[in-house]
């Protein structure tokens, strides 16, 4: 889908968990002719003009008991449509603490983006920081984390990796549910009642 998402910062993890021995992955991101941003393992397969890569290892994970979200007998999640972004809503949960938030559904994103000023009450421990290089050669640093769950009405995904991020700017979203979170679960998005209801 093409969701606009404007940020300062642009970096890239992988959507698989790894073995604490296992060899670093290399993403690649880039921004196409309409303005999308994608990120994959693979390189684009047209000239598209600058492209982005980083190695990445994920952290190991950071809390070793993790609370049970509560159970939903519901098939379907309400969702705000506007235009064509799909806002969802969804529970963080980490170290038996959990916080609503609202997130851009990105088929685009390998995995699931979260503002820092989103995150900063569940006080996230043994985080990992990287180096990456944006657009134009700057290397930045990103935080990483594994949350203890994400749940989106009954679909629920535990010991997810995360990527926070500083925004800058107003949106109405508070990061991207990537792929780490969607491909676990068919679903369907209905326009009409504003809802996507989701299959295992």
């Amino acid at each position: 889908m093409k969701g606009i998402f404007h940020i300062t910062i642009i970096f890239l993890f992988c959507c698989c968990f790894f073995d604490p021995g296992a060899e670093a992955a290399r993403f690649y991101i880039w921004t196409d002719e309409n303005g999308v941003k994608h990120i994959s393992e693979t390189p684009p397969e047209e000239d598209v003009g600058e492209v982005d890569s980083v190695k990445y290892k994920a952290p190991p994970p950071v809390s070793p008991q993790i609370p049970e979200p509560p159970e939903t007998k519901s098939s379907v999640s309400e969702v705000t449509i506007k235009g064509n972004q799909v806002l969802v809503p969804v529970i963080i949960g980490y170290g038996g603490k959990k916080i609503d938030v609202t997130l851009l559904l990105d088929t685009g994103a390998s995995i699931t983006v979260l503002h820092e000023n989103v995150v900063e009450k569940l006080k996230l421990k043994n985080t990992r920081d990287e180096k990456v290089q944006v657009a134009g050669g700057q290397m930045i640093n990103a935080r990483f984390a594994r949350l203890d769950y994400l749940k989106s009405g009954p679909a629920t995904v535990k010991n997810i990796d995360v990527s926070i991020i500083e925004n800058k700017g107003s949106i109405p979203f508070d990061g991207l549910l990537g792929m780490n979170f969607l491909r676990h679960f068919k679903y369907d998005i209905n326009f009409k009642d504003q809802s996507i209801s989701w299959e295992k």
